[in-house]
C-alpha cells in the first residue's frame, strides 16, 4: 500500500510540472519580445559604430613569381632552382627495352581479351598489359602463347615467357597446388604457362 501511494504522489507531481511548463510556454506565445529583437536588430545594422576597414593596395604581383617560388626546393638550404640537365637524364636512362626491366611471366589467351603478365626485375611490380598497351615506353604488337612483341620507333624486340621451374620438394601440397595455376581458368579463358610463385 506504502508502494502504492509513492507511486500516486509520483504522477501527481508530474503533473504540476507538466501543467506548469505548458502555463510557462503559453504566457511567452502572449508577450510580443519585439524589444529585444529589436535592440539586437539595430546593433547588427547600425554602421557607423563599426570601424572602418583599410582597403587593401593592389596586387602588383605577377605569376612569374610564383613560378619561382614554386622552383626553389623548399628543403634544401640553398633554395636555389634545381637544374636537372637532358645530358645527365639520357645517361641515367639509356634507351632501355623492356626485357632489361621487366620479365614475362604469363600469357593469357582469351580471343581478343588476350593477355601478357609481368613482373618487374628486382622489384615487386606487376603488370597486366593487353595489346598496344605500353610498357617501359614500348609498345606491345604482338602476343603470341609463348611469346610477345614490343616496338619502339621501329624498332622491335621479342620477349619469351619464362619457362616455369621444378616444384621445390620441400613445399606442401597445398602450396604446390595454389601456385601451378594462378588464374582461374573459367573466369580469364585459357591459360597458357602458369606463373612460378617461388
Amino acid at each position: 500500500m506504502n508502494a502504492l501511494h509513492y507511486l500516486t504522489r509520483l504522477t501527481m507531481l508530474q503533473l504540476v510540472v507538466m501543467a506548469l511548463l505548458i502555463i510557462v510556454l503559453l504566457i511567452q506565445l502572449m508577450i510580443p519580445t519585439s524589444g529585444p529583437k529589436t535592440l539586437a536588430t539595430g546593433l547588427l545594422t547600425d554602421q557607423s559604430s563599426l570601424p572602418e576597414l583599410q582597403s587593401l593596395p593592389d596586387s602588383e604581383l605577377k605569376i612569374e613569381q610564383f613560378e619561382e617560388i614554386s622552383e626553389r626546393p623548399l628543403f634544401y638550404s640553398t633554395r636555389k632552382p634545381q637544374e636537372i640537365s637532358t645530358a645527365m637524364t639520357a645517361t641515367r636512362r639509356p634507351n632501355r627495352t623492356p626485357e632489361q626491366d621487366w620479365v614475362l611471366t604469363g600469357i593469357i589467351l582469351n580471343g581478343e581479351d588476350n593477355r601478357a603478365l609481368f613482373n618487374a626485375i628486382g622489384k615487386k611490380n606487376h603488370e597486366s598489359l593487353k595489346n598496344g598497351m605500353k610498357l617501359s615506353g614500348w609498345t606491345l604488337d604482338e602476343i603470341t602463347p609463348d611469346s610477345v612483341t614490343f616496338s619502339n620507333n621501329g624498332r622491335e624486340i621479342n620477349m619469351q615467357l619464362i619457362k616455369p621451374s621444378a616444384p621445390n620438394s620441400r613445399r606442401t601440397q597445398s602450396s604446390k597446388r595454389s601456385s601451378s595455376l594462378f588464374i582461374n581458368q573459367s573466369q580469364y579463358g585459357k591459360v597458357v604457362r602458369p606463373l612460378d610463385n617461388q
